[in-house]
């Protein structure tokens, strides 16, 4: 059983093979639930590494099944959480500032 903070980057390696098979629906399944394990494990904190991750694969899910403004949302939330934890230099970082912009 995944324990703590391994959980939701458990939970991305599926999603993230699913998306790229082009499954999205099962990988936005996926991401959604890391998504919300993230969240509970953030608690107070006002940034998370692995919410911001779960909400980068989440706008790259809704980018794949042409969803951009869900895409542009969910990368924005990413941004916030990724650029605060990881710093803007950060590659994720980077990335969800591109899905914005697009």
């Amino acid at each position: 059983m995944a324990t703590g903070r391994a959980q939701p980057l458990r939970l991305r390696v599926p999603a993230d093979i699913y998306l790229r098979q082009g499954k999205t629906d099962a990988a936005l399944q996926d991401a959604e639930r890391a998504l919300a394990i993230a969240r509970k494990l953030q608690g107070d904190n006002p940034h998370s590494r692995l919410t911001g991750l779960a909400s980068l694969l989440i706008s790259q899910v809704h980018a794949k099944q042409g969803q951009s403004e869900q895409a542009r949302a969910a990368a924005q939330q990413a941004f916030t959480q990724l650029s605060n934890a990881l710093g803007p230099q950060s590659s994720d970082t980077r990335l969800a500032g591109e899905i914005m912009s697009h």
